[in-house]
């Protein structure tokens, strides 16, 4: 092949990756390439401009690309005795998905704000006494019950159910506490009712301690 001919394929080969994200070529199945997918600005509605990730991605490590926004999930943990018995009168909200996050965007930022925010000026804070009792539709209640709300408000939106971790933690106080993850393609991110700001789980001043997973019965310590 001239000199010319592999400038002009090379240059075809490299825009071809630009775009697509993949080498479109006779690749030999033993060699695997871990080229980063490229972001793509989908078609925008109202005022937002919505970025996508592609899903699935083979050799894409999404803790290799955002180690600190991702929660890493270690040994079996037991879920709280409280969400257990949540779980066993309302086996509609726990039930397990096959979706493990949703796309990151602004619409879904957006959307993440104002649930936080009508959610934790609906419910009127009071911790529970003796038995801590985890309660959906409840006009007054502690830091489980606006957690419930919102996973149940926002899976009521489009929100894949698996996307939507429960967190057990303690606060910089040393107290007790839980909110809702978020796990996107860009971190997991937190919605809280101490808070209406949102922020990536490792900008929280909160000690993360366990997890649910994508099946909210099943829960991990957190590392």
């Amino acid at each position: 092949m001239s000199i010319k001919k592999k400038i002009m394929a090379g240059a075809i080969l490299a825009l071809t990756i630009f775009n697509t994200g993949s080498a479109v070529a006779n690749i030999p199945n033993n060699i695997k390439l871990n080229l980063k997918p490229s972001l793509s600005f989908a078609s925008y509605s109202e005022d937002f401009y919505e970025i996508k990730s592609p899903r699935n991605t083979n050799g894409f490590g999404y803790d290799s690309i955002f180690p600190s926004n991702i929660i890493l999930e270690k040994t079996t943990a037991a879920a709280p005795i409280g969400f257990q018995i949540f779980c066993l009168k309302n086996a509609n909200e726990c039930k397990s998905k096959s979706d493990t996050t949703v796309d990151y965007s602004f619409r879904l930022m957006k959307k993440l704000k104002f649930v936080n925010r009508e959610v934790n000026l609906a419910i009127a804070p009071k911790n529970d006494v003796g038995t801590d009792k985890w309660s959906l539709n409840v006009s007054v209640g502690d830091c489980e019950d606006y957690v419930l709300a919102k996973r149940s408000t926002l899976t009521k939106t489009g929100i894949p159910a698996g996307a939507l971790r429960i967190a057990t933690a303690t606060t910089k106080e040393g107290v007790g506490h839980a909110v809702l993850i978020v796990r996107t393609h860009n971190g997991d991110f937190v919605l809280d009712n101490l808070t209406n700001t949102i922020k990536t789980w490792d900008k929280v001043d909160h000690t993360m301690i366990a997890i649910s997973g994508a099946n909210p019965s099943k829960w991990s310590n957190i590392g």
